[in-house]
């Protein structure tokens, strides 16, 4: 019985332990190279959000600092990133309203457009 119970109190301490390890980790892009962070572009959706905030001041870092033709290498979507229409949504235009004096029931002086 004890034997079992140790095999309990070191799983949970090894599974305790994984887990802060786990946590700890430093989201550091900053050893990697522009093809590398490249390449994670468009991978990162089920990341944490530490994740991503860590990739994308990197990511604006690298950017800054290249030049006008690099740049426009990496401008636009990622051609990894998934188009499942789950990303950033762009706004709507919204329709334009007419104008005038109405009352509650329908009526009145309505000039739509």
């Amino acid at each position: 019985m004890s034997n079992s119970l140790g095999k309990k109190i070191v799983s949970t301490l090894f599974v305790s332990l994984l887990s802060l390890s786990v946590m700890a980790v430093d989201y550091d892009y900053s050893s990697k190279t522009v093809e590398e962070l490249n390449a994670i572009r468009g991978t990162l959706r089920d990341a944490t959000s530490e994740q991503r905030d860590a990739f994308r001041a990197e990511w604006q870092v690298r950017i800054a600092a290249m030049s006008a033709e690099d740049r426009a290498k990496y401008r636009g979507r990622p051609a990894n990133a998934k188009m499942d229409g789950q990303g950033q949504k762009m706004k709507m235009k919204m329709k334009r309203q007419g104008k005038g004096s109405g009352n509650c029931d329908g009526s009145g002086r309505g000039r739509g457009k």
